[in-house]
């Protein structure tokens, strides 16, 4: 199957708000660790406890992740946008950035027309780690796969595995590309991808149902590795790197500069040319 869509359709819901236990909480997984306020671990301990029961393989990959050493860390990454894996092809993903709020603060849709979900994302996002982890990683992509990288249909099909089980729409499409046949769910399943469905409405999480604040420390972000180091920026574990918060929070580089380093070593913004910056 070759056909491309090219329309995004974005939509706007309301939730209500989670109570919240004020008394300190550790997260309960042992192998996959949450840092961040206390709040932030109790939802992330709420979404493994939702993974794992939806469907034995699930309950397998968040077995398998929460036996192994190398597990990432799982970092807040706020303002309800998604998920993203910080990884080195070479050795695995260190990091997972995920925000419980996505597909609630800004809601929107897959170029397929499917519902956004924080975590169907978040499945997405933990079964690459689970492909490192099992030694299946592979990132070929040609005419059998429509070329779409098969590291990016691995984690899909195991998204779709967790959308089945919640009653949720299945992806059919990653990025503009629909998946090869053999990837894709079972017919039946398929929704109707020009079909207008209001998407599934989660309650916010409990950070932002408390304003960003809880009790506990605001903020543990993971040790600086070859990533960079972090910055603890209203709650958030973000890089220094980070264009919108180079070297310290809130420093935007406005175009044409860009975030580098500078010959101390130092997150700067920097213009391009420039001899005493370096990406």
């Amino acid at each position: 199957m070759s056909h491309q869509l090219t329309f995004a359709v974005h939509v706007v819901v309301t939730c209500g708000l989670l109570a919240v236990p004020t008394s300190p909480a550790r997260s309960q997984s042992s192998g996959l660790q949450a840092v961040g306020p206390v709040c932030y671990k109790l939802d992330f301990d709420q979404a493994i406890a939702e993974i794992k029961s939806a469907d034995p393989t699930l309950a397998d990959m968040i077995d398998t992740l929460t036996a192994h050493g190398e597990s990432p860390t799982i970092v807040r990454y706020g303002g309800g946008a998604n998920p993203k894996t910080l990884s080195k092809r070479s050795t695995g993903v260190s990091a997972v950035q995920w925000d419980p709020d996505v597909g609630v603060q800004l809601p929107n849709r897959f170029h397929d027309n499917v519902c956004t979900d924080g975590y169907a994302e978040f499945v997405h996002e933990l079964a690459h780690a689970y492909l490192f982890v099992r030694h299946s990683v592979d990132f070929t992509s040609d005419a059998s796969t429509n070329f779409v990288s098969r590291f990016e249909i691995s984690a899909t099909q195991m998204e779709n595995t967790y959308r089945l089980a919640k009653g949720l729409c299945p992806r059919l499409v990653y990025g503009s590309r629909f998946l090869p046949d053999w990837a894709l769910p079972p017919p039946d399943k398929w929704c109707d991808i020009f079909a207008v469905r209001p998407c599934q409405q989660r309650p916010v999480s409990r950070c932002t149902a408390l304003g960003g604040g809880c009790a506990g420390p605001l903020c543990t972000c993971p040790a600086p590795g070859f990533l960079g180091s972090w910055l603890c920026c209203n709650g958030h574990c973000i890089l220094e790197s980070d264009w919108q918060n180079c070297g310290s929070c809130g420093n935007v580089c406005k175009p044409p500069h860009f975030c580098g380093r500078n010959s101390s070593g130092k997150a700067t913004c920097c213009l391009p040319g420039d001899p005493t910056c370096h990406s």
